[in-house]
C-alpha cells in the first residue's frame, strides 16, 4: 500500500485550513445577508406606510383650510363687487403661490369675474364637469389640465351663495405647490406623488410634473390602497393613503437607494470583516510557517556547525601531518637542488670546451634545458611546501602601524613588472587621508601579493577579448575601518563556486598553476587581523576581492 507523500499531506492540509474557514463565512455572509435584506425590506415598508399617513393627514389638512378659504368668497362677494371682491379672494388664498388663476361664474357658466395672468382675460375658461359636480355636490376636484399657457394644474370648484343665487368659484391650483406642503423630513430617497383612477400622475421630479402613469394607479394598488408592500418585480417598497376631500391618492415609493445603501454597508462591513478574519487567519498561518522554517534554519545551522567542527578538526590533522610533510620533503629538496647547481655548473663548462664540436654542443645544449626544468620544479616544490607550512602552522606576529597610503604603492612595485609584460594596465585609488592600520606587514603582503596574482591570472584568460585592468581602490569605510578592494575585468566566477572559494585546496586553475591554498590562507590571515575578506564577481564581466580591516589613529 502507498503511503502519502509529505507535500501531499501539507497540500491536503493547507486545502483543508484555507476551505473550512472560507465555506464558513460564506455560508454566514449569505445567511446574514438574506436575514438582513429581509429586515431592511419590512424596516422599509414599515417606515413607508408611517410617512405615507402622516403626508395624507397633511394633505387632507390643506385642502380644508383650502375649502374654508373658499368658503368665505360668499362674505366677502356680498359685500364687494364681483371684480373687487374676486381679487381680494385671490390674494387670501394664494399665500404661498399655489393659485395659478381665479374665476366666478354664474349658474349658467359665464364668467363673471376672473383674475389670474394679465395675458388672459377668462374667456378661455369653458365648463366641464367639474362645474356641475359643483353645483350638484356643492364642491369638486379635476383631474390635472394644461392651461392656454401650457402649464399643468388641477381645478378645485367650490358652489358658493351670492345674493341668493348660486355661482361657482372656480381655482386652479399648481399641483408641484400643493406637494411642497409635504414635510421632507425623513423623505430623502423617496418619490411621492399624486395619482387619480384615471391614471394621472402628479410627481415631485424636476424633470416632468404631470404624467400619464396608468400602471402605477392601476397594477400596484388594485386591491392594496391604504396599504403597503413591497413590489418584487420593480424591487421597491410602495405605500398608498386615499385623501378625504378628493379623488386623489397620496403615493409614496422607494427609490433604489433606499434599499441599496444600507445593504451595501452590510456587505461591506460583511467583506471587512471576512477580510479581518482572513487577515488573521493567513497572519497565522504565516506566523506558523515563519516559526517553522526558522526551526528549521536553526537546525541546518546546528548541522553546519557541527560539520563545520567536523572539518576543522580534519583541517588540523591535515595541516599537522601536511606540515610534517613539507618538512621532510624540504630536506631531500635542499639536498637536489645543491646537487642541479652543482651540476648545472659542470654542465656550463663542458659547453664552453665544447664550442668546437657542434654535435656535443647541441646535446649540451639540450641537457642544460633540462637541468633549467630541472631547477623549476625544485623551485615549484619549494612554494608548494612553504605554501603547506603557512597553512599548517603559525607564524609569529609582528604588528605595527602602518600607512596604506604608502605602504599599497610599494607593494604594487613587485608586479609592476609582471603586469607590464602581461600587457596589463595596473592602477591604484588612494585618498587624500591617512588611513592607518595596525598588523604584521609582512603577513598583509602576503595576502595582497596573492589577491594581485589571482586577479592578473584571471585577466589573463581574456586578454586577447579586450585590454586587460585591475585596479586597487584604497577608501575609509565608515568611521572606524578601511577598505582595500582589488578588482579585475577578467573572467569572473563561476556562481557554482562562490561556496568554495576560501576553501583549502579548492582551485580552477591548473595543475602547475596553483595549489589551492592561497585565499584559504589569506582569509586565515585577514580573520588574525580582525578583517573581513569577501569579494563579489560577474561571469565574463570580473570580480572584486575587497579587505576590511580596523582602523587605527597613528601613534
Amino acid at each position: 500500500m502507498q503511503h502519502p507523500s509529505s507535500q501531499t499531506f501539507k497540500r491536503h492540509f493547507f486545502l483543508i485550513i484555507v476551505l473550512v474557514p472560507l465555506v464558513a463565512m460564506t455560508s454566514l455572509l449569505g445567511v446574514g445577508g438574506y436575514f438582513f435584506t429581509t429586515y431592511v425590506r419590512q424596516n422599509t415598508v414599515d417606515s413607508l406606510d408611517f410617512v405615507s399617513k402622516t403626508h395624507a393627514q397633511v394633505l387632507d389638512q390643506y385642502f380644508s383650510d383650502f375649502y374654508a378659504d373658499l368658503r368665505l368668497a360668499e362674505d366677502i362677494l356680498s359685500l364687494k363687487e364681483e371684480k373687487q371682491g374676486l381679487a381680494m379672494l385671490f390674494e387670501i388664498v394664494n399665500r404661498k403661490n399655489e393659485v395659478l388663476e381665479a374665476a366666478l361664474l354664474d349658474q349658467r357658466g359665464v364668467v363673471h369675474g376672473y383674475t389670474g395672468p394679465k395675458v388672459l382675460t377668462g374667456s378661455h375658461i369653458v365648463p366641464g364637469q367639474w362645474f356641475a359636480q359643483a353645483l350638484a355636490q356643492g364642491a369638486s376636484i379635476s383631474d390635472v389640465i394644461t392651461s392656454p399657457l401650457g402649464v399643468p394644474h388641477f381645478i378645485i370648484a367650490q358652489r358658493l351663495i351670492v345674493n341668493e343665487q348660486p355661482y361657482v368659484l372656480r381655482v386652479a391650483l399648481n399641483p408641484t405647490s400643493v406637494l411642497s406642503q409635504l414635510p421632507t423630513l425623513n423623505t430623502e430617497h423617496i418619490d411621492i406623488f399624486l395619482a387619480r383612477d384615471t391614471g394621472a400622475v402628479i410627481t415631485t421630479s424636476a424633470d416632468q410634473d404631470f404624467v400619464d402613469d396608468h400602471d402605477l394607479v392601476e397594477s400596484l394598488f388594485q386591491g392594496r390602497l391604504g396599504h403597503a408592500f413591497w413590489d418584487s418585480k420593480t424591487s421597491m417598497a410602495y405605500a398608498s393613503q386615499a385623501l378625504k376631500h378628493t379623488d386623489w391618492i397620496v403615493i409614496l415609493r422607494t427609490s433604489g437607494k433606499a434599499l441599496s445603501i444600507p445593504t451595501l454597508a452590510f456587505w461591506a462591513l460583511g467583506l471587512a470583516l471576512a477580510f479581518v478574519v482572513l487577515f488573521i487567519f493567513w497572519a497565522a498561518l504565516f506566523l506558523t510557517h515563519s516559526m517553522q522554517t526558522l526551526f528549521h534554519q536553526r537546525d541546518e545551522e546546528q548541522e553546519s556547525l557541527r560539520e563545520q567542527l567536523y572539518r576543522a578538526g580534519r583541517l588540523a590533522e591535515l595541516g599537522e601531518m601536511a606540515a610534517g610533510f613539507a618538512h621532510e620533503i624540504n630536506n631531500p629538496l635542499q639536498i637536489i637542488k645543491s646537487d642541479q647547481a652543482y651540476i648545472e655548473m659542470l654542465a656550463q663548462e663542458f659547453q664552453n670546451k665544447m664550442q668546437d664540436d657542434p654535435v656535443s654542443l647541441n646535446d649540451m645544449n639540450d641537457m642544460l634545458s633540462s637541468i633549467n626544468q630541472i631547477k623549476v620544479q625544485i623551485d615549484r616544490c619549494a612554494r608548494i611546501t612553504r605554501s603547506i607550512l603557512s597553512f599548517g602552522r603559525a607564524t609569529k606576529v609582528e604588528a605595527q602601524y602602518i600607512d596604506l597610503a604608502k605602504f599599497i604603492p610599494e607593494v604594487l612595485t613587485m608586479i609592476a613588472k609582471q603586469a607590464e609584460v602581461s600587457n596589463i594596465t595596473l592602477r591604484v585609488n588612494m585618498p587624500d587621508i591617512r588611513l592607518m592600520v595596525y598588523v604584521d606587514p609582512g603577513r598583509l603582503q602576503q595576502v595582497l601579493l596573492n589577491l594581485l596574482n589571482n586577479a592578473m591570472h584571471a585577466v589573463l584568460e581574456i586578454i586577447d577579448k579586450r585590454p586587460g585592468k585591475v585596479v586597487v581602490t584604497c577608501s575609509p569605510e565608515g568611521k572606524d575601518q578601511v577598505r582595500i578592494a582589488i578588482a579585475d575585468n577578467g573572467i569572473g566566477i563561476d556562481p557554482d563556486h562562490y561556496q568554495l572559494i576560501f576553501t583549502p585546496f579548492f582551485t580552477t586553475k591548473s595543475e602547475d598553476m596553483g595549489t589551492g591554498l592561497g585565499l584559504s590562507v589569506c582569509h586565515d590571515i585577514v580573520n588574525s587581523m580582525q578583517g573581513v575578506l569577501d569579494f563579489t564577481s560577474t561571469k565574463d564581466v570580473g570580480t572584486t576581492f575587497y579587505i576590511i580591516l580596523p582602523r587605527v589613529l597613528s601613534p
